[in-house]
């Protein structure tokens, strides 16, 4: 009879197990906050949940190419930061209306997308947006390190046109995983 009980119980830890939904975070260095404002679409109907300066979406991560065409539909190369441009499958993808708290003050950026693509066994971010631009890409080749910035259209607490700045890093070990730094600046500024 214990034999049966121990059983069933690892049977239903098991099956618990396999039904766990990863968490996947995404951090705003440079905010001391980031809110999700409204979620225009998303993969799998998955709202991102905020706390302080980070998103995060609860999906299991299962590569799929409807993510990769919801983050990528619409946008040009230069309407995303592209580390590698060329993914085709995803975790999870969805375009938001996001605030972000920077040095006090607030900013909010209408239809960001963001996505969490497959590469290999990595799981980078990537960030983009119609009203986004490629601002290029740093190689420091004695150091092995790689950036790119993508300036977007934002508005001020005052409905006044800023610039904020989306900035992703790598080094020759990967991508950074989980961090997207940002900054603020003048609308104009791209």
């Amino acid at each position: 009879m214990i034999g049966r009980i121990a059983l069933a119980a690892g049977a239903i830890l098991f099956a618990s197990s396999a039904m766990a939904v990863d968490k996947n975070d995404v951090t705003f260095n440079g905010a001391s906050s980031v809110s999700v404002l409204k979620t225009i679409k998303s993969y799998k109907d998955i709202k991102p949940t905020s706390s302080k300066n980070k998103l995060t979406f609860a999906i299991n991560r299962h590569g799929n190419s409807d993510a990769a065409k919801l983050f990528k539909d619409g946008l040009y190369m230069m309407n995303m930061d592209h580390f590698k441009p060329s993914f085709t499958t995803a975790n999870l993808a969805a375009e938001v209306d996001l605030k972000f708290t920077i040095n006090g003050k607030s900013y909010t950026a209408n239809g960001l997308r963001l996505t969490q693509y497959k590469e290999g066994l990595r799981n980078p971010w990537a960030i983009g947006g119609k009203n986004c631009v490629m601002l290029g890409r740093n190689i420091t080749v004695n150091r092995g390190k790689v950036s790119t910035e993508l300036g977007c259209s934002a508005l001020d607490e005052n409905n006044k046109r800023v610039s904020l700045f989306f900035k992703t890093t790598g080094d020759n070990t990967g991508i950074s995983y989980d961090t997207i730094n940002v900054s603020v600046g003048p609308y104009g500024s791209l």
